[in-house]
């Protein structure tokens, strides 16, 4: 099965409204998702993650690999004001649980993090998901530059940040992983006879929702 961002978008709104699952379960469930995908005897590992859901679905995942007894870090790209209450909840449970986590407000964090990440052994991407719709800049384009440029394994969720879902095209940059993870079918885009370029082994986990309802809530 193949989705598009609206068929994505679509799927998450039925879900919350006519299912009653809380955003909150899906992003556990995301987040438990990934873990399955990450070798337990790997350690060192930084999860980057961004404001939005997607980078719910890292700090999910953060909590578990701590659970797991991993040394973790976690990087939140902007600062706590720019949470959304799905993430911002994962964000102060990790807080309450003493969890290594930096903000990346601008060009002074870079030395930091670029001098932190070369102790990782696996960098997990949690940027951008499927509401990316413009060309990267800023501070994100420096961040997707610098993991690509670190020589190290990285782990995308959903997408890797800056790949366009539906078209398989890149915003200006994109994360070059070795391993995708994503939720209930590949992303469209996967079709593009690049993208393997900058998603490589793409797994696909589900989120509790039945296959049969998603066919149904795309069909609407």
């Amino acid at each position: 099965m193949y989705l598009k961002s609206q068929d994505v978008k679509k799927i998450d709104k039925y879900a919350v409204e006519k299912l009653g699952i809380p955003e909150e379960i899906l992003m556990e469930n995301a987040g438990i998702g990934i873990l399955k995908n990450i070798n337990e005897n790997l350690d060192d590992i930084s999860i980057v993650c961004g404001s939005g859901n997607n980078g719910g679905d890292g700090l999910v995942l953060a909590r578990h690999l701590l659970s797991r007894g991993s040394n973790i870090k976690v990087y939140i790209i902007g600062n706590e004001n720019k949470l959304n209450s799905s993430v911002r909840l994962n964000y102060d449970i990790l807080k309450n649980l003493k969890a290594d986590i930096s903000f990346l407000e601008g060009k002074k964090d870079f030395p930091f993090f670029k001098n932190n990440i070369k102790d990782s052994n696996l960098i997990v991407d949690c940027i951008f998901g499927i509401g990316l719709c413009r060309e990267i800049e800023g501070i994100y384009k420096e961040i997707v530059e610098v993991i690509n440029n670190s020589a190290k394994k990285v782990l995308a969720v959903d997408t890797p940040s800056g790949f366009n879902h539906n078209t398989g095209d890149i915003y200006e940059v994109c994360i070059r992983a070795d391993k995708t993870v994503t939720f209930i079918g590949e992303k469209y885009g996967f079709k593009n006879d690049k993208a393997n370029e900058y998603t490589g082994k793409v797994v696909v986990e589900q989120i509790s929702i039945p296959l049969n309802i998603v066919r149904k809530i795309i069909s609407i």
